[in-house]
């Protein structure tokens, strides 16, 4: 049984979940053993949208501290998946280049697209969802995901989030 990590580099948290690999015909085929949070808030470090120096230090230490688990957990593999904060900023390859080059790790910015699939996937996992729309609210950004029968269609993201709503509104109402 192989341990693997998957870690969401999201706008507001950023989570590590390791897993426990079953054999391919166990109802479940894995478990999870651990489920990290931290909260960072990156989206609060846009300024002018781009990801300030500072937000990359802080991705930066967040990730070296998650990856520390992960490693002392005997991960055979870790995958870092960026969302909003990452893709939506004016200097995201630069910022994803000097987050990778701190951690020694390579991190990938998810599509919007992408991200919307993701959450579907995760939201599926225990039981099929009816038809409808999938809303997912998080720090940069909001995912709509059509529900059909068949699957999930026409997934989108809106880049407007918890901490940008905050930053952007309700910092400027309660100083």
């Amino acid at each position: 049984m192989a341990r693997l990590g998957v870690i969401d580099l999201g706008s507001n948290s950023v989570r590590l979940v390791v897993y426990e690999t079953k054999r391919e015909d166990a109802v479940k085929p894995f478990r999870t053993l651990v489920d990290e949070k931290k909260m960072a808030g990156l989206a609060a470090y846009v300024t002018d949208g781009a990801l300030s120096n500072a937000g990359i230090a802080r991705a930066v230490a967040v990730l070296g501290d998650l990856l520390k688990l992960a490693d002392n957990l005997n991960c055979a593999r870790v995958d870092i998946f960026a969302t909003a904060v990452l893709r939506n900023c004016a200097n995201s390859e630069a910022a994803t280049a000097a987050i990778e080059a701190a951690i020694d790790h390579k991190v990938r910015v998810l599509s919007a697209r992408e991200e919307a699939h993701l959450g579907f996937v995760g939201a599926s996992i225990g039981a099929p969802l009816a038809a409808g729309t999938l809303i997912d609210v998080g720090g940069g950004s909001t995912e709509l995901t059509a529900l059909a029968a068949d699957g999930d269609h026409a997934g989108i993201s809106i880049p407007f989030g918890c901490v940008l709503a905050y930053a952007n509104y309700v910092r400027c109402v309660i100083p």
